[in-house]
């Protein structure tokens, strides 16, 4: 046998056991680090984008101006240059939920309702964590099944009392409350930039006659912190649990804010 005829068979066998070993290091390694590394990056990208929504609506209620304002979301990242494969995510407006009532004694078939609308991000093959993002007056982050507030420490500290005003000073008291439509489409998925749309007019104000009832939904965990901002208002019309009966008049606006998702 030519011993010289071998020689270079045996160098590119070699060569290609070197060339599959180095190929298995990195993808089993260095290629989970890096796509981790790039997801985390979106995330933070996600993040960022609820904290805009939620700072807009918070200037929009607060200005009480028409305007229409637009944040946009990554729905997928992970990607890389040698690895382009990217994760992907929902962007949805989930059901919405009345969150405060206010009618006349004399006419309680016909309240002037109040609602909200949460904004939710859900992640789909996700290649570090399964990390979702909800807005519903206050921002929350999600693993799995846990849920937490993204920017305080405990449920305690929550604050969402700029959706709701109250002036009790004023003759007649005047509230004025955020109130969410759902507009049209109302979801996205993929891995591409989803935007939310944010519609904001400011409604009449609706003066009703003595007495006028306030009803405030307690059972969402938002119900219960926006009831903490009407009882330091008008604890003593306080009737019970998320009930207030008010002996005065009431002028009721509301700021009319529609979402859509594109």
């Amino acid at each position: 046998m030519n011993d010289d005829a071998i020689a270079p068979v045996v160098a590119v066998m070699m060569i290609l056991v070197v060339a599959v070993t180095l190929l298995s290091i990195w993808n089993a390694i260095y290629l989970p680090d890096l796509k981790q590394q790039a997801e985390v990056e979106h995330l933070k990208e996600v993040e960022e984008g609820f904290r805009e929504i939620d700072s807009d609506i918070s200037h929009m209620v607060s200005l009480n101006r028409s305007g229409i304002v637009k944040v946009s979301i990554p729905l997928g990242g992970g990607d890389i240059m040698l690895h382009q494969a990217k994760s992907g995510g929902t962007l949805a407006l989930k059901e919405p939920y009345v969150q405060i009532k206010v009618y006349e004694q004399s006419d309680p078939t016909n309240p002037r309702e109040a609602y909200i609308l949460p904004i939710q991000y859900t992640p789909v093959s996700n290649f570090w964590v399964n990390q979702g993002y909800t807005w519903g007056t206050y921002l929350n982050v999600s693993k799995g099944s846990v849920t937490t507030p993204l920017e305080f420490g405990q449920m305690d500290d929550v604050e969402v009392g700029h959706y709701i005003r109250i002036n009790t000073d004023s003759n007649p008291i005047s509230i004025a409350v955020l109130n969410l439509t759902q507009g049209e489409p109302s979801s996205v998925s993929g891995n591409g930039i989803a935007t939310i749309y944010m519609d904001g007019e400011p409604g009449p104000g609706l003066l009703l006659n003595n007495p006028v009832y306030i009803k405030v939904n307690m059972t969402p965990l938002s119900g219960k912190k926006i009831n903490d901002s009407v009882y330091s208002k008008l604890n003593s019309y306080w009737f019970a649990e998320g009930e207030y009966h008010i002996m005065k008049d009431v002028l009721i606006t509301r700021y009319n804010l529609t979402l859509s998702v594109r």
